[in-house]
Order: C-alpha cells, then structure tokens, then sequence
C-alpha cells in the first residue's frame, strides 16, 4: 500500500503520458495507506486534488484531436465547487462516472 506522497508522485509521472482524470485522484486520496479517516471520500478527493492544483495541474475539458481546453477559472475553489455541484447532482454513489467526466492536464512547463 502506498502512501499519498508516492501516490502524488505517481499521478504525476502519469502526467507526463496522459491527461489525468478525476477517478484516479479519488481513487489515490482514498487508498493512500495515510489517508485521514476522519474526512468523507470526497473531502479526501479534494484534499490530494487541491494539492495536485498548487503543483501545476489545470481542470480541463477534453477536445477532438487528443487536445484539451482549459478551464476559464482555475482557482481552485472555483474548480471543486464545479465538481462538487456534480458529482452531487449525479451522487455520491456514483464516482466512477463522475470520475469519468473531469479531466486534468498537468503541463509539459510544470512536469
């Protein structure tokens, strides 16, 4: 078992390859062997994605081509509150698909 630090480095040494998606961020942050108990699965999520942000990663959506474009705000309130909204519209039980939806690029200036 991994813990958060070896599980960001991961995430961004599969950055360098790929766009990164919401399900591995959810899935690291809530794997990870110190993941804090006290926190509900999506503050975890939101915790590791807050810190992915400070490093560089930018929430995107994906475009024909293999491209992506940017969100128009990347403050990172504004980027959880728009994930939050849905992955609570569509629900809590349902991470995989929400997971599926939002993207991340973590740019080739920052890898």
């Amino acid at each position: 078992m991994t813990n958060l630090d070896e599980e960001i480095n991961g995430i961004i040494q599969d950055a360098k390859l790929d766009y990164t998606d919401l399900w591995s961020i959810i899935v690291s942050a809530n794997d990870a062997s110190d993941a804090d108990p006290r926190l509900s699965r999506m503050e975890r999520t939101f915790a590791l994605l807050r810190q992915l942000l400070a490093r560089g990663f930018r929430a995107v959506d994906l475009a024909e081509g293999g491209k992506c474009v940017p969100w128009p705000d990347q403050s990172p309130n504004a980027i959880i509150r728009r994930i939050e909204a849905e992955w609570r519209r569509i629900g809590l039980d349902e991470e995989p698909w929400v997971g599926a939806i939002f993207w991340f690029d973590l740019p080739k200036s920052r890898r």
